[in-house]
């Protein structure tokens, strides 16, 4: 199992490198 932290970090870089790629 992944800790929260650590998918909360995951949603965060996930949706910078959205913003990064739009």
């Amino acid at each position: 199992l992944i800790d929260y932290n650590t998918a909360h970090l995951v949603g965060i870089l996930n949706d910078y490198n959205i913003i990064e790629i739009v």
